[in-house]
């Protein structure tokens, strides 16, 4: 996390070691919510999230798209396409990072 900047930092975009990035469709929901999904899916002492507009993708991150799953919890959707993007992946998590809000617990 980028406290000082209210930012997550770029690692957080990152998908790997996976080909998918796992992120949560946060839209009309409270940091509570938020915190609740991460407590039980991701670690008891998840320490904040971070967001950013699923725009930021479909507008600047090219060969990169969304599949909302729904598994295992409702909101859950991951980003794909980053195999083949793998030489622009950093850039392309920066950019989330950028105009994330972190949100600490």
């Amino acid at each position: 996390m980028r406290r000082g900047k209210g930012r997550g930092h770029y690692e957080l975009f990152l998908p790997y070691p996976r080909v998918t990035l796992s992120v949560v469709r946060t839209a009309g929901m409270t940091a509570a919510q938020v915190r609740s999904i991460g407590v039980e899916y991701v670690c008891a002492t998840v320490k904040g999230h971070a967001t950013t507009l699923a725009s930021v993708v479909f507008d600047h991150c090219a060969g990169l798209s969304f599949i909302a799953d729904g598994d295992p919890f409702p909101q859950h959707a991951a980003i794909v396409g980053w195999a083949e993007v793998e030489a622009q992946a950093r850039s392309y998590a920066a950019r989330m990072a950028d105009v994330s809000e972190l949100v600490e617990y």
